[in-house]
């Protein structure tokens, strides 16, 4: 099975999973940024140098404001995968590029959303949830404020509806995604929880050595 991840960079732990998923059989390809990395926060060291095909390639703010791949339904055609995994905000590709949607149906592509659940306000209750749980960027600076920022919110969760419709899965940090993602139509079975952990083999074979 051919899996093609799409990532903003590649920090150690991600490192660690996609070789063990290498390992396993799985013929993964990863896809980020060919400079930089605008959606990996500031201090996280990335890393390179895994087992696994690796494509660098250019990082673009779209039209609607959110960093894109706008080569990707080329690497896709060319690469053919049977399963897509993208996080945020590269998903959003999939409702604002039709070249996308084309080049992952011509290949029977499937497509799996990997999602920070606890940054994903449940469907139709975008109000409540923003006042119950503020949003910050990383200087600390409020940014759920304003007629501007909900209207933006109303857009997207909409954006994520329409992606979550044409995915087969879902990855997610936490299982905040039970509670959340059944408001945007994802059935419990589409749920998978993935933690972020360290290599526990590895860290366990430095104790025994």
């Amino acid at each position: 099975m051919k899996v093609l991840f799409t990532f903003g960079g590649i920090p150690h732990y991600l490192n660690a999973m996609l070789n063990k998923i290498q390992a396993k059989g799985a013929d993964i390809t990863v896809v980020s940024p060919r400079k930089g990395n605008t959606t990996i926060g500031k201090g996280v060291k990335m890393v390179e140098g895994g087992t696994y095909k690796h494509l660098t390639t250019l990082e673009k703010k779209a039209f609607y404001g959110k960093s894109s791949f706008p080569a990707l339904p080329r690497i896709i055609a060319e690469e053919k995968p049977d399963i897509v995994v993208m996080g945020w905000p590269y998903f959003l590709q999939i409702f604002f590029q039709p070249a996308l949607r084309k080049a992952m149906k011509a290949c029977h592509a499937r497509l799996v959303i990997r999602e920070i659940p606890f940054q994903t306000p449940p469907y139709g209750k975008i109000t409540e949830y923003f006042k119950e749980h503020p949003m910050y960027d990383e200087a600390m600076r409020l940014l759920s404020t304003g007629a501007g920022f909900y209207l933006r919110q109303w857009m997207t969760v909409g954006i994520r509806k329409y992606c979550y419709s044409k995915a087969v899965g879902t990855l997610n940090y936490s299982t905040a995604a039970y509670d959340i993602l059944p408001s945007y139509g994802v059935k419990k079975e589409q749920i998978h929880v993935t933690y972020n952990s360290t290599d526990t083999e590895a860290l366990l074979k430095e104790k025994e050595s």
